[in-house]
């Protein structure tokens, strides 16, 4: 570990600017790390970098923005890079082989930190992506900040399920379904035709869903929690939300996870430290998808149930079922169509 000290130009103080870099950022010799102005004398007002002299990762930033500051003070530590955050086994911030590093010995993944050697799913955007790997301190720096965000916006979190929630999606398995949904939906509003995975749905909007969404919106950020698969999830959110505007991306499916009976509607998709749970609601028809009764944190409690959501006449089609089994639909058969859903 090396101190980054500030050098002054003789003047006695300064006040520390802003930093242009964050505690695990990785950064190399010449960059500006942050920004002072000089207190006193004749370049007094004068606003100087402070440059990183060697090559490394942020540890810890000691000089807070807006403080005063003397000559020599440690304005903040670099070391070797912490490896915090990773996506498929790479570091994203040095680009490291976390694999072969491990391997070889030379690299101490994992090893700053409290969670020591332990990683976790990582976020992408405002979701947990299974794919990213990042230290338990990474998390909960990244947590903070989207809940700073949040609370400065003066937002909550709103949790939507889509299957019996806020729509009704039903499959046809034969050449007369096709023919029989395909006259309902020429004469109603809110229905609408999607080709998914080469597979064709029949799907009808919940009454006034869009007026909700957009009341919801003022107060909340929204995500799509489903047990459905990404690209079922993504076309509906695009149904539902034409400019991307109201979910913008925040979409956790059942390819999220790795294990889908035992982890599948958890809120630490969405807030890995269970502390900031309070700040999100859940909508959904299924209580029993949200009950972990032996977690240390049920999400059940977040929950508000609503009446599930039925439009498509049973005989026309296989309701979109994705809690029934852990597997995605299958191209039309002679199967009979499942009764229950999400």
């Amino acid at each position: 570990m090396k101190n980054v000290l500030l050098e002054l130009e003789g003047h006695s103080s300064a006040v520390m600017g802003r930093w242009l870099v964050r505690t695990g950022s990785a950064v190399q010799k010449g960059k500006v790390l942050a920004r002072f102005t000089l207190r006193g004398g004749e370049h007094a007002g004068k606003v100087r970098d402070l440059v990183c002299p060697f090559d490394g990762s942020v540890h810890a930033i000691t000089a807070k923005e807006g403080t005063a500051v003397t000559s020599d003070v440690v304005a903040c530590q670099i070391g070797s890079c912490l490896h915090e955050e990773s996506f498929m086994n790479i570091c994203s911030n040095c680009g490291a082989d976390l694999e072969e590093a491990s391997a070889a010995g030379s690299v101490p993944v994992g090893e700053a930190g409290s969670s020591g050697g332990q990683t976790h799913v990582g976020m992408f955007g405002s979701v947990a992506h299974p794919s990213l790997r990042s230290t338990g301190d990474s998390l909960r720096r990244t947590q903070m900040e989207r809940l700073n965000k949040l609370l400065a916006s003066k937002k909550l979190v709103l949790v939507l399920d889509l299957d019996h929630t806020l729509l009704h999606t039903t499959l046809p398995r034969s050449e007369a379904q096709h023919q029989g949904l395909a006259r309902i939906e020429s004469g109603v509003e809110d229905v609408y035709v999607l080709s998914v995975n080469a597979m064709t749905y029949y799907t009808k909007l919940r009454p006034h869903v869009r007026a909700f969404l957009t009341a919801m919106a003022e107060k909340f950020e929204l995500y799509v929690y489903t047990a459905g698969v990404r690209a079922y999830a993504e076309s509906i959110a695009k149904l539902l939300d034409y400019s991307g505007r109201w979910f913008n991306g925040r979409i956790v499916s059942r390819d999220d996870y790795a294990d889908v009976p035992a982890e599948h509607k958890k809120l630490d998709k969405i807030f890995p430290f269970d502390e900031h749970w309070a700040t999100a609601l859940i909508l959904d028809d299924n209580s029993d998808t949200w009950d972990h009764p032996h977690d240390a944190r049920n999400p059940r409690e977040n929950l508000i149930q609503v009446a599930k959501y039925n439009f498509w006449p049973r005989d026309l089609g296989e309701t979109h079922n994705p809690v029934s089994d852990g597997s995605s639909p299958t191209p039309p058969s002679s199967a009979p169509p499942e009764e229950d859903a999400e």
